[in-house]
């Protein structure tokens, strides 16, 4: 791909050579300071702020969880249950691998319980791509293209959306990467601890996602194929090349037969993996694309990815027939990685078509693809400038670096707007694409939070049948209401509790929508012990004698993006404040009056 090379008629001087290398390790280098610094930036954005529906605020209560489940119960398996009690093995949540939300528990270990920690958790392994994206083009396409890979990965909406998104995506994206680093020096140097150190990270790539799974047959192919060109130790370790595929998936599946939830993951394969009529999808791929690459990323992709195809198929005399000789294909190994990455989105797509339409951060693995497809773009863009300014040895190497930069600057002029975009609405709407309209719903947060606030391990939360998306089904809020639970209860049914279990109990329920029975319940109950309420949401506090009633109301305006630090920091969406509401209390006090 890419093979225009310099004339050898007139070969630059040492000197011109020594010049030039070292002005493209500057010029990379700065470019590799402003992808960190727009990395941090972006990934900044909304980090200390709270929980709260979306993607975002479901992802982050479900990891906080999982995570407190390993700290409380030392147990691998991720416990999809708030709460303190020893776990029910049908609360496990096994539809992904296992090792992701470890992430968290170092980050909880470390840091503290916080939403910010389960953020930092996952900027671990997208920062990490970051870095190890950048060395990759960095090492193999010059530091100019090093240096482009490095600030096209920061920049590409996809990654301003979700790199501080906990989820299975980067972390089996770093590890892929992590193989690709020693993968392509094991091929220049058969050296046993890079063979193995490559083994080793797509062995870990499938202990966090599926998606590794889809990059197999791509690799693999290429690992056969070194095999029986080379022999020897490249022949061993294409040999030893499918437990890394073997082992992951034979213990993923082991833990699920542990636990007796082999149903469970077969239903959840067939609904990710269920009918949708392809027009539906394809157009709802396009309008993902759009908002998560942008139209110049896209058309850099997918131009980068057919002329890589071309190349590779020239490499064997098509389109001048099939001359079937064993000759090395005419495209850098390096487009490996690229290609990689290309090739398991689109297959992962298209066999789980209903799950990518649902989740659009499982579009992730395009991040590699278009940063190395820009990154090769800028790079020929460098050797064509050279290219023509050969008859003039001191123009080469600025011509070249011109030409470069010029196609970087236009990649960034025609994405960052797009990026910026993704910035604001992804914060907006809780990691959501393409909604119009968007609901936080800060009261539950507020109301959750000052519940943890008032509670200690060993209470238990009542939710009340008016309550109608309790844990886990809002995983959002189980971040806050960390504490043991029952669901479905009723009024009259907290009369059997023991005076011991009574004095740990407290009830969630909307007043408003009581009526009968459990209206002269709550009534009864509410005279005895105190109620406090945010807006139309209670609680009524069981293990406290002594009526006692409050109402409270959430001041949680949304916030404009500011460069003030803090500002910054909580972003669109600031940690809502309670403030009394006389009037609220009122109306409570009459409605426990009419019992």
């Amino acid at each position: 791909m890419f093979r225009s090379r310099l004339p050898t008629s007139r070969p630059a001087s040492p000197s011109a050579t020594t010049v030039a290398g070292s002005l493209d390790r500057r010029v990379g280098g700065i470019l590799v300071v402003l992808a960190v610094l727009g990395y941090f930036l972006g990934a900044s954005y909304g980090i200390n702020g709270p929980f709260y529906y979306g993607h975002y605020g479901y992802h982050g209560g479900s990891y906080a969880t999982w995570a407190r489940g390993t700290l409380r119960h030392h147990t691998l398996y991720p416990v999809n249950e708030p709460g303190f009690a020893t776990p029910d093995p049908r609360t496990y949540y096994i539809h992904h691998p296992m090792l992701t939300h470890q992430l968290v528990t170092l980050t909880f270990a470390l840091l503290g319980q916080h939403e910010w920690s389960v953020r930092v958790a996952a900027m671990i392994p997208s920062f990490a791509s970051l870095l190890l994206v950048t060395g990759i083009a960095w090492r193999y396409l010059g530091p100019l293209a090093g240096g482009a890979a490095g600030l096209v990965f920061s920049f590409v909406p996809v990654n301003i959306w979700y790199e501080a998104h906990i989820d299975q995506g980067f972390p089996s994206i770093a590890c892929l990467l992590a193989f690709f680093w020693f993968y392509l020096g094991w091929l220049r140097a058969p050296r046993w601890r890079l063979g193995l150190a490559a083994l080793f990270f797509q062995m870990m790539a499938g202990n966090f996602e599926w998606s590794p799974y889809f990059a197999f047959p791509a690799i693999f192919v290429h690992v056969a194929w070194t095999a029986f060109r080379r022999r020897g130790r490249y022949l061993t370790f294409a040999l030893l090349h499918p437990l890394t595929v073997v082992l992951p998936l034979g213990f993923h599946f082991w833990m699920v037969h542990r636990a007796n939830l082999v149903p469970d993951i077969i239903a959840a394969y067939h609904n990710r993996a269920a009918m949708v009529r392809y027009p539906f999808f394809a157009t709802a791929m396009a309008n993902y694309a759009e908002v998560l690459f942008g139209p110049a990323l896209e058309l850099v992709m997918i131009g980068w990815l057919l002329v890589v195809v071309v190349n590779f198929a020239k490499g064997w005399g098509w389109p001048w027939g099939w001359r079937w000789r064993w000759r090395r294909p005419r495209v850098r190994t390096v487009e490996l990685v690229g290609f990689t990455f290309a090739f398991t989105l689109i297959v992962y797509m298209h066999v789980f078509k209903s799950a990518v339409m649902t989740h659009a951060y499982r579009q992730l693995y395009g991040n590699v693809w278009a940063a190395l497809a820009a990154a090769a773009l800028v790079g020929a863009g460098q050797r064509w400038g050279r290219r023509l300014f050969r008859r003039r040895p001191r123009g080469m190497v600025p011509a070249g670096l011109g030409a470069g930069l010029g196609i970087l600057v236009l990649i960034s002029v025609l994405t960052l707007p797009t990026s910026w975009a993704g910035l604001l609405e992804s914060r907006l709407h809780g990691g959501v694409p393409l909604w119009k309209t968007f609901n936080p719903d800060l009261r539950q947060t507020a109301f959750a939070a000052r519940l943890e606030a008032l509670t200690r391990p060993g209470d238990v939360l009542y939710f009340h049948t008016s309550f109608a998306w309790p844990p886990p089904h809002r995983m959002d809020w189980a971040f806050y209401y960390d504490r043991d639970q029952h669901r479905s209860a009723t009024l009259r049914g907290l009369g059997f509790l023991t005076p011991a279990e009574r004095s740990h109990a407290l009830v969630i329920l909307y007043p408003n929508t009581l009526g009968g029975d459990e209206l002269r319940q709550f009534a009864t109950l509410a005279s005895h012990h105190p109620v406090w309420e945010v807006e139309d949401l209670a609680v009524l506090d069981l293990r406290t004698e002594g009526s006692r009633l409050e109402a409270f109301r959430i001041i949680a305006p949304t916030r404009a993006p500011s460069f003030s630090l803090p500002a910054w920091l909580e972003g669109p969406y600031p940690h809502p404040v309670l403030e009394a509401d006389p009037k609220r209390a009122a109306r409570l006090a009459a409605l426990v009056k009419r019992r």
